[in-house]
């Protein structure tokens, strides 16, 4: 967003879904991590966690992870 992070610090907040991801029951706010701040970056990704978590329940319970830098 805007010119990329022009710094190197990251903000991390776990997204809560169950299904497979299909409900979901708890997203972070990429612009409320940001802060207020005009040049960021967002990314969602799956962390080693996110996925154990996810097997174990089957499913279930499907987490993952937003990371803002900037």
């Amino acid at each position: 967003v805007g010119d990329g992070p022009q710094g190197n610090q990251e903000i991390t907040e776990w997204n809560h879904y169950l299904l497979y991801g299909l409900a979901p029951i708890g997203v972070s706010d990429a612009k409320a991590m940001a802060g207020g701040a005009e040049d960021y970056s967002v990314t969602v990704k799956h962390s080693f966690v996110n996925g154990l978590l996810s097997g174990i329940t089957f499913g279930l319970y499907a987490p993952t992870t937003t990371v803002v830098k900037k």
